[in-house]
């Protein structure tokens, strides 16, 4: 256990750490993205457009821009839609702006008036203010992605189960469970990591298959966490399966770590005795050995024998 301790606080620490980038920095890095996106398109669109000169956006639209000012205002606005095929419109308007949103830009024209022909007449129609959204996306493009919410955010539409804002229900579901089941492989793959140095044979040469059965392990429970990820959004009753997965290999391995007997009982009679030896020449018993040696003779009081 002494041995494990140090990979078990590494895995909590990497497990703390994932935790935190799904939970919360994954979602607000997205939000950015998603917002830094609806600019560079706005920038897009407003780049295409030229003073003075008609433009066309696809087949079914065409502006007129008498002024362009900073910011996306525009003045003197004309616009001809033709996306619905079946009633073209013409827009003039004062001035118009278009706005970014993370579901794409808005072209808002204000202080102008619609016309169209309908049942062979011409209708009029003055307005203050009159939104085009481009390039209209179908419903569920335009609902929240799960990935862009934290995990209270997520958490609280999951438990009122109030997910029809978003694009997909079942695998919102999913998400939010992830984000406590799969940082959970850092604490497995840390105590793996220690089971399997402690209990692989010795080898000079190296060689041996402790580090080859770790990595068809790890791969293992990487392709089913993977699996359980994609059968998440399908069915409700992988969820259990999902916590199962993350939670029992770490405690099954601790408990195999924690019953390991210390690694001095396993060393040979030969390691213990030549320790023994060792210990016993040292420099105060070498120095009690010392033979002295025989005084010289001096020439005072008689010879030496």
């Amino acid at each position: 256990r002494d041995l494990a301790m140090p990979a078990l606080q590494v895995g909590i620490i990497a497990w703390l750490a994932s935790t935190l980038i799904m939970a919360y920095i994954a979602p607000l890095s997205y939000q950015e993205y998603r917002e830094r996106y609806a600019e560079a398109k706005v920038k897009y669109i407003t780049g295409l457009i030229r003073e003075g000169q008609f433009t066309s956006l696809g087949s079914d639209m065409t502006f007129f821009i008498n002024k362009r000012l900073s910011e996306g205002r525009l003045e003197q606005v004309m616009l001809n839609d033709r996306r619905d095929s079946d009633l073209e419109t013409t827009i003039f308007a004062q001035n118009g702006q278009i706005i970014p949103t993370p579901t794409g830009a808005i072209f808002r024209l204000s202080n102008g008036f619609q016309q169209f022909f309908k049942n062979n007449q011409l209708h009029v129609i003055d307005f203050n203010s009159y939104d085009i959204q481009f390039e209209s996306a179908p419903m569920e493009k335009r609902l929240t992605n799960a990935y862009q919410l934290t995990a209270w955010n997520l958490g609280t539409l999951v438990w009122t189960d109030d997910l029809d804002t978003l694009e997909n229900p079942d695998k919102a579901r999913g998400i939010f469970h992830q984000i406590f089941t799969t940082p959970m492989l850092n604490i497995t793959f840390a105590l793996l990591g220690a089971y399997m140095i402690i209990n692989a044979p010795f080898s000079r040469h190296g060689g041996n298959m402790a580090n080859v059965k770790a990595s068809f392990m790890i791969t293992g429970l990487i392709i089913l966490n993977f699996l359980l990820k994609s059968l998440s959004a399908r069915a409700d009753d992988i969820f259990p399966v999902m916590y199962l997965v993350a939670f029992a290999p770490p405690a099954i391995l601790w408990y195999m770590l924690s019953r390991q007997s210390a690694p001095d009982a396993h060393l040979p009679k030969t390691a213990v005795f030549s320790s023994n030896i060792r210990s016993a020449d040292t420099p105060e018993r070498l120095q009690s050995t010392h033979i002295p040696k025989q005084k010289q003779d001096t020439g005072i009081g008689g010879h030496n024998d």
